[in-house]
């Protein structure tokens, strides 16, 4: 196939020559690989550590917030979230993503990964790409199980993106992004047959 002067042939598709397609696991802040939260995050604790499920992606991350006994979650340090970072779903329901606000502080359940992006990533560029229908569709297919689908830590960390090298350009597209009233029909729902009806 011919490629136009000035792009690629890549993976993912045709991009500008200037542009990389890395994996996600490469566009994770180093100290900090993409994982997946507290398994079982046990019963209400008033004085517990704030962790967030699925439910609360998108919304005001303050109602509706889990407690966790605090020493349930010490032992879940490595999945402690900080402002910015990228939550995706990856239980049940597969592909819905957010970003962590400032106001945040705690942890994330099982059924969803942290993915801290890397200096040079701008959080709200990765939070559109995983909501293309090219990201969705790549972790629709990878998805396991018959009644609760599934999305592996390993899967996801090998999902590519289109990166544009600066961080004027990624944030230039995530607003564009943003601003489109196309934005759900970029999302492809990984659910199982009952959760379409």
């Amino acid at each position: 196939m011919e490629v136009a002067q000035g792009y690629k042939q890549t993976e993912i598709g045709t991009i500008p020559e200037d542009w990389d397609d890395p994996v996600l696991r490469d566009v994770a802040e180093k100290g900090a690989p993409i994982c997946y939260g507290i398994v079982q995050v046990g019963p209400y604790s008033v004085d517990g550590v704030q962790v967030l499920a699925i439910k609360n992606l998108n919304t005001d991350y303050e109602t509706d917030v889990h407690r966790a006994a605090p020493q349930r979650e010490r032992a879940y340090g490595r999945s402690r979230v900080r402002p910015d970072d990228v939550l995706i779903s990856v239980k049940g329901t597969i592909g819905r993503v957010g970003i962590v606000p400032s106001h945040f502080a705690g942890n994330i359940s099982r059924d969803l990964a942290r993915i801290r992006p890397r200096e040079g990533i701008v959080p709200q560029f990765l939070f559109q790409m995983l909501q293309s229908g090219l990201a969705q569709g790549r972790m629709a297919v990878a998805c396991v199980g018959t009644t609760r689908l599934e999305l592996s830590i390993g899967i996801l960390k090998t999902v590519r993106i289109p990166l544009p090298p600066t961080k004027t350009e990624q944030e230039a597209i995530a607003e564009a992004l943003s601003d489109a009233d196309t934005r759900t029909h970029l999302m492809v729902v990984c659910a199982s047959p009952h959760q379409r009806a």
